[in-house]
């Protein structure tokens, strides 16, 4: 199949690298991939790196959804796709635009656990303009079917794939991190890699750990978040970071 990934985001994250992954691997399948992201963007070069065919598109803000959508009828007819798939809310809008009254079909990976219907333009889109979600968690799955009213007939839950190392690279992995990080090896560590956005429930794990800790002393909570910066809270050192 002729497959189109789209991705309007600015950030790179967990739904740019599921793009990558799946481009990598429908391209593994032989079939033909796109992928289409904001001019200069991290998604853009390691596709590139990866040998797959890149499409630079500037979605912009909501101002240019109809001209974006039209650019994507022109490649979607251009390239005879047979599926376009959309990952995230905007490209999404303009992914329904560009499908309608073509043979391609849309489909709308959702990575968040959040509403996607916010005004009248995502109603219509919702209803009309998205032939399949894909939802990566039940809990997704559940926030469309109770706040989106989208039937559970047209979502497919898929989650996120964990990698399949062997149980001695896992070990190897295990003592090498421990002892960069000075850990001794009876103490609990627990690992969060996240956004710093509220929909993340970091709060919840904070608060999760409070309790944690209230009983036992022995537990390293270790987070990284956004590109960089990483924020330790050491329970067994009695301290916040």
């Amino acid at each position: 199949m002729n497959i189109l990934l789209t991705n309007s985001t600015h950030i790179y994250a967990g739904g740019e690298f599921y793009v990558l992954t799946l481009a990598e691997q429908l391209k593994s399948m032989r079939h033909s991939v796109v992928v289409s992201a904001n001019p200069g963007h991290l998604l853009l070069n390691k596709c590139e790196a990866a040998g797959i065919e890149t499409l630079p598109i500037e979605y912009g803000n909501m101002n240019r959804v109809f001209s974006v959508g039209m650019r994507l009828r022109r490649e979607i007819r251009s390239r005879s796709i047979d599926i376009i798939h959309s990952n995230a809310n905007y490209c999404r809008t303009c992914a329904a635009i560009g499908a309608a009254f073509t043979p391609a079909k849309h489909v709308a990976t959702i990575h968040s656990a959040h509403s996607i219907q916010h005004n009248a333009t995502h109603w219509l889109r919702n209803r009309f303009g998205v032939g399949q979600f894909i939802a990566v968690a039940e809990a997704v799955k559940n926030v469309l079917v109770s706040q989106d009213r989208i039937h559970p007939d047209r979502i497919t839950f898929i989650p996120n794939g964990v990698g399949s190392d062997s149980p001695e690279f896992r070990k190897a992995a295990r003592t090498k991190t421990r002892a960069l990080l000075g850990v001794e090896d009876d103490t609990l560590v627990i690992g969060n890699v996240a956004r710093l956005t509220e929909f993340k429930g970091h709060k919840f794990l904070l608060k999760a750990i409070a309790k944690i800790v209230a009983t036992s002393r022995n537990v390293l909570l270790l987070s990284w978040v956004m590109a960089n910066c990483r924020v330790t809270c050491s329970a067994k050192r009695n301290h916040w970071a």
